[in-house]
């Protein structure tokens, strides 16, 4: 079966560098939904699926050199300086990074920028014209239905051949718990990972939210499928993920809904929210998102507040050993993860925050460019607000969603699902930005 995964792999890289547009970021998109992030396609060096599909991807586009330098040159120049100045940042964190020898050090960085950042170049330029998001919107139903709903399933019926057979396969263990498991519920879905599936479930929600904005009430699969999406994030276990969905959601329907919407929106919420506090079953699964705000554990296995500012105290410590370029990368794994006392004892197990990860690995010069990479795609969303109110807010509100969960809990392997929808936002914007010039012109 391993052999048969790799070659999976490597057909939906040669699809990808064969087709461009959006079939090409549909293309894409089913194959990280679908493969997951744990199958290595070489061992030594170790490269993932997710690296192989980013460079088909990458092939794909510098095949297309006049397409790529079109798109390039409508890009907004501080965005992408920015980008630059990140990657020039990763390259600075691996130049002094003494445990490795150089060579060593820069394959990582460029494998962790490769990784997270430049994946919103994926969505960016995949969009040609605005019209193809609704091709977009009518794979993300039908993939949102089959993976929520098997995610949903699995934990339901208490096993996950998919995931077994990757355990198997890869000699590798998930997260998955079941719903009649011990603490907190579980599912991952295809995707291996509980936090990714919740991620992906709250990006994919409050992308269906805005594309069908108009009509959804009366677009039964559309309605389905965010109804799945929400219980999906429910169950995955991911408390950051079902907490950044609800307040992205409640700004989407600020933003882009008008009176009687608004109305039709608060209504429902009520309804929820009621029914929530009526059904035990619901009221279980929601429960442990308040006992994150708590100071110490009471009811779930999970982090707390108190748990945070243990790990935040130990990241400060490792920050101060070398404060401005970072211990480099994959320091947590490599030296603080064998140290059974400090991640036992002291709690810093897992570093549930991305914070944590930038002080121990990355320094303070990253933390400042990265901040500036993400302010200025904030800053480009919210001065369209007014012209491009769906676009502007899709790209905010997933950008919002990709923000606070890797504040609260770490990006894990959400990077893949969070930047392409960006990077795709973003595009969608400039090509509205270049219709109203041309028509003013």
């Amino acid at each position: 079966m391993k052999i048969l995964f790799i070659l999976m792999v490597l057909l939906f890289s040669a699809a990808i560098i064969r087709y461009n547009g959006m079939r090409r970021f549909i293309l894409y998109l089913t194959a990280i939904l679908l493969l997951p992030y744990s199958i290595a396609v070489l061992n030594s060096p170790h490269i993932t699926a997710n690296e192989v599909l980013a460079l088909a991807f990458f092939i794909s586009v510098a095949i297309r050199p006049k397409q790529a330098a079109e798109a390039l040159r409508r890009c907004p120049w501080y965005v992408w300086a920015a980008l630059v100045l990140v990657y020039l940042g990763h390259l600075g964190t691996a130049v002094m990074d003494y445990r490795l020898p150089l060579a060593s050090a820069m394959v990582k960085a460029h494998t962790h920028f490769f990784d997270s950042f430049i994946l919103l170049a994926v969505g960016y330029f995949s969009l040609y014209e605005n019209l193809t998001l609704y091709h977009l919107r009518r794979f993300l139903v039908w993939a949102s239905i089959i993976v929520a709903g098997y995610g949903i399933l699995t934990c339901v019926v208490g096993i996950d051949p998919y995931t077994q057979l990757v355990e198997r396969s890869f000699n590798v263990i998930s997260d998955f718990t079941p719903l009649r498991g011990a603490g907190r519920t579980r599912a991952c879905s295809f995707l291996f990972n509980s936090h990714g599936f919740g991620f992906f479930c709250a990006a994919a929600f409050l992308t269906l939210l805005l594309l069908y904005r108009r009509n959804i009430l009366r677009r039964p699969l559309p309605l389905a499928a965010l109804a799945l999406l929400l219980m999906g994030t429910a169950l995955s276990g991911s408390r950051s993920s079902l907490l950044a969905l609800l307040l992205c959601a409640a700004f989407i329907c600020m933003v882009t809904f008008t009176g009687m919407q608004r109305i039709k929106a608060l209504v429902a919420t009520v309804m929820l929210i009621t029914a929530v506090l009526l059904t035990p079953f619901l009221r279980e699964r929601v429960e442990p998102l308040m006992d994150a705000f708590r100071t110490g554990e009471v009811q779930t296995a999970g982090s707390n507040l108190e748990l945070r500012k243990n790990q935040l105290d130990i990241a400060l410590i490792f920050h101060r050993k070398s404060p401005t370029w970072g211990n480099g990368y994959d320091y947590y794994a490599e030296v603080l993860v064998p140290d059974k006392k400090l991640i036992g004892d002291e709690g810093l197990a897992g570093a549930e925050s991305y914070l944590f990860m930038l002080l121990i690995e990355d320094g303070t010069v990253q933390i400042v460019l990265i901040s500036l990479l993400l302010l200025c795609l904030a800053l480009f969303f919210l001065s369209r607000l007014r012209q491009n109110p769906i676009y502007a807010t899709w790209g905010l509100s997933v950008l919002a969603l990709m923000v606070f969960v890797a504040l609260a809990s770490g990006m894990s392997i959400n990077w893949k699902y969070s930047l392409p929808l960006i990077g795709m936002a973003l595009k969608a914007v400039v090509n509205s930005d270049r219709k109203k010039t041309a028509v003013t012109a």
